[in-house]
Formats: C-alpha cells, sequence, structure tokens
C-alpha cells in the first residue's frame, strides 16, 4: 500500500549565526559546512520524512530566513501562511536566547497558521563553553576575587574553588534548563541539536512531523514567494533575495 503524503511549509527563524542554515543543511543534504555563508533574505529547501502508524511521508517545504537585523521587515513574507516553526538560538549566548523568545511572541501575534513552534538550542558540541558570554567581563572579576580568596584565606580544595565559581557564574545547564521551562510554559516543543554533529537534527523535524495534524489536510501555506515558485526554482535548495 502506497503512503499517504502531506506536506507543510516550515520557516526558521532566529538570529545571525545561531546555526539555522546549518540544521537546515544537515537535514536536507546530511552536510555541515564548518564556515556557513550568511543567508540573504532566505533560502528554500525541500525534505521529506516517514512518520505515523500508518505511515505518512511528510514533505517539509523549508524556508531559512536571514537572521541579521536589516532583514526583519522580510520575515513575515516567509512566515506568513507556515504551518510550522523552528526557532533557533545558540546554547553558548544567552542573548539569541532572549531574542528567540521575541521570535515566538511575533509568531503567535503575526502568524496564527503556525500550528506547532519548535525551539532548537544549537551548537550542543559547544556546551562546555559559557553559556553567557557578554557578562564575560563580570567573570574575570569572579576569577580574580577567587584567587584573591584562594592566596589569601589558603583554600585548598580546587574542587570547592570551581564548584563556587560555577554558582556565582552560571553555565550552559542552567541556559537549558530555562529554555525547558520556557518552552513547557509557552507549548513549544524543544530539542538541543548540534548540527556540526549531527546531534537531534532529524529527531527534532520527526518530533515536528508527529506533532503536525496530519489526518488533517494542510492549508495553503500562502504567503510571498519573490519570484519562481519552489516547483520552478529546480533541486533541493535555493536562495532568494540575493
Amino acid at each position: 500500500m502506497t503512503n499517504r503524503s502531506t506536506s507543510y511549509k516550515l520557516v526558521l527563524l532566529g538570529e545571525s549565526a545561531v546555526g539555522k542554515s546549518s540544521i537546515a543543511l544537515r537535514f536536507v543534504k546530511s552536510q555541515f559546512q564548518e564556515f556557513q555563508e550568511a543567508t540573504i533574505g532566505a533560502a528554500y529547501l525541500t525534505q521529506s520524512i516517514v512518520v505515523g502508524d500508518p505511515q505518512v511521508t511528510v514533505k517539509f517545504e523549508i524556508w531559512d530566513t536571514a537572521g541579521q537585523e536589516r532583514y526583519h521587515s522580510l520575515a513575515p513574507m516567509y512566515y506568513r501562511g507556515a504551518h510550522a516553526a523552528i526557532v533557533v538560538y545558540d546554547i553558548t549566548n544567552r542573548q539569541t536566547f532572549d531574542r528567540a523568545t521575541k521570535w515566538v511572541d511575533e509568531l503567535r501575534e503575526k502568524a496564527p497558521g503556525v500550528k506547532v513552534i519548535a525551539l532548537a538550542g544549537n551548537k550542543s558540541d559547544r556546551q562546555t563553553e559559557c553559556a553567557v558570554p557578554e557578562h564575560a567581563s563580570h567573570q574575570l572579576l569572579i576569577n580574580c576575587i577567587l584567587n584573591i580568596l584562594f592566596l589569601v584565606i589558603g583554600l585548598q580544595s580546587l574542587e570547592l574553588l570551581s564548584w563556587i565559581s560555577c554558582m556565582c557564574a552560571g553555565g550552559t545547564e542552567t541556559t537549558v534548563q530555562d529554555a525547558e521551562k520556557y518552552a513547557q510554559e509557552n507549548g513549544l516543543l524543544f530539542k538541543q541539536t548540534s548540527a556540526k554533529l549531527a546531534t537531534n537534527v532529524i529527531e527534532l523535524f520527526k518530533m515536528i512531523a508527529e506533532n503536525m495534524p496530519l489526518n488533517e489536510p494542510p492549508q495553503p501555506s500562502g504567503g510571498t514567494r519573490l519570484g519562481n515558485t519552489p516547483d520552478q526554482m529546480g533541486g533541493s535548495g535555493h536562495k532568494c533575495c540575493t
């Protein structure tokens, strides 16, 4: 018996350099580029995944949007009419997580047709790095104070010193917990991913597909295509607004 098939428009949103294009490239072509060029306007890709029992082939029409602020005004043309969205942040940069919450708010306000929103904490391969790099000066001050305590008071336990530093500065784990809590409170799906190591990327899209209303026919995606339709673009990837 032939599997039933359906298609959904999915948009990737998030700040520049969080790894949106890398996630899309990993899912569509199983590739990773260490130095990924910044997306200009948006890129279009397609990929299918089989889920469910009975099995359903879900084709994602993926719009990978630019993260630079100067392209923000173009975003509505791509998320308008979308059925699903992935909002990506960089786990080593707290500011990108804060911005991700703004994207979620914008989707809820301006894209009511989006049935599933997934929050993706990307770059899990860099977990050991500080999750709040913009506070690096605070961390330096904390380290200086701890070094003084070590010399003056004579703290002998390096493990205790590390524990105090961790408690003062925070880290990636706290950010992940915050993201999970935020996702639960706002009805979002959540995955921590690494496009570089291919960690949870396929699982992310599979999770979205499984949470789509597969028994309901998708509504027309609509939105602005800016030129050729996807069928006319050819191949599995295309960039517009270049």
